[in-house]
């Protein structure tokens, strides 16, 4: 599938941690690695909990921890609705997790999802990553670097981690073609269950050792039409040498040839979604499987959501 519009087409990488993020560890190192890597994100840094928050707390990376604590901070914070529901209707137990926005630059941004639960929290049927690193470019350069190299450099700079699961960087257009429903019924992402498999193989691809012992160290290593990195004992694989190549002929091509020799059942699947699969085991539960309902729209059509 091609992408209809590119006028838009924001570039986007995320990377999953088997780590609470509001422990000391990695948020401390992506502090170390936006003021001694990548440009743009060195002054002016400031931390929201979602995208027009007007009390952002501003960051001086300088400062020894001082971005995770302000992520903890806005990520916890909880307005007077949660505040109001919560006291009517406590939670069982005690959960510290959150989300929260880095920005320096407009149109760029990082985003931090941490959770006690790990590595995976239930969603659902489906277990998802629950300690991630994000971030979306949508301007071409940021700080003066082309938007690739900024994120290939956050990722290298991250992704010799022990604690990192797998992490990917793709184009929307790419994830929307291969991991994006859109319809009626509405939109959501397809492939996102760690019990079954990883979302797929896209521009950027990095393995953690739960990965690299799944699929293997020697085939990552070698991987046909690929350009292959080894992080610590981890790997990042890079599909083709531009992230726009995704729907290129050569670059569809590439992406095939490194599917086919990795291993399909490894990766979702679009046109064969429920093909065989195999992930790491990481003694997660089987969940029950999420109630339907149906939908009446006012025009009087009915549809059911997903399952």
């Amino acid at each position: 599938m091609r992408p209809a519009n590119r006028e838009r087409d924001d570039l986007c990488f995320e990377l999953h941690f088997a780590a609470d993020l509001a422990e000391p560890g990695v948020l401390d190192l992506l502090q170390t690695a936006l003021v001694t890597m990548v440009p743009g994100f060195r002054e002016a840094v400031r931390v929201l909990g979602y995208e027009r928050d007007r009390s952002a707390i501003s960051v001086d990376v300088q400062t020894a921890g001082a971005l995770r604590n302000a992520i903890v901070a806005k990520g916890t914070e909880r307005g007077t609705t949660y505040k109001a529901l919560a006291a009517g209707s406590p939670p069982t137990h005690a959960r510290r997790l959150g989300h929260a926005m880095v920005r320096a630059t407009p149109r760029a941004y990082l985003s931090i999802d941490f959770d006690e639960y790990v590595p995976c929290q239930p969603m659902g049927d489906k277990w998802l990553f629950s300690n991630n690193v994000g971030g979306t470019f949508g301007p071409q350069r940021v700080a003066g670097l082309a938007r690739k190299d900024w994120v290939q450099a956050l990722v290298k700079g991250l992704g010799d981690d022990p604690r990192l699961l797998w992490g990917a960087a793709f184009l929307r257009s790419e994830f929307a073609s291969r991991n994006l429903h859109s319809g009626a019924d509405g939109m959501w992402a397809l492939g996102r269950d760690v019990r079954k498999s990883l979302p797929g193989v896209f521009w950027l691809n990095v393995f953690g050792s739960a990965y690299v012992d799944l699929i293997g160290s020697e085939r990552l290593r070698n991987a046909p039409a690929a350009t292959t990195n080894v992080l610590g004992n981890n790997f990042l694989v890079r599909a083709y040498a531009k992230p726009e190549d995704w729907s290129t002929d050569l670059g569809i091509s590439h992406q095939r040839q490194l599917v086919d020799y990795l291993g399909q059942r490894y990766f979702y699947d679009r046109s064969h979604p429920d093909g065989p699969t195999v992930a790491p085991d990481f003694g997660l539960a089987e969940l029950p499987p999420r109630r339907s309902f149906q939908v009446v729209t006012t025009d009087g059509k009915h549809f059911t959501p997903r399952s």
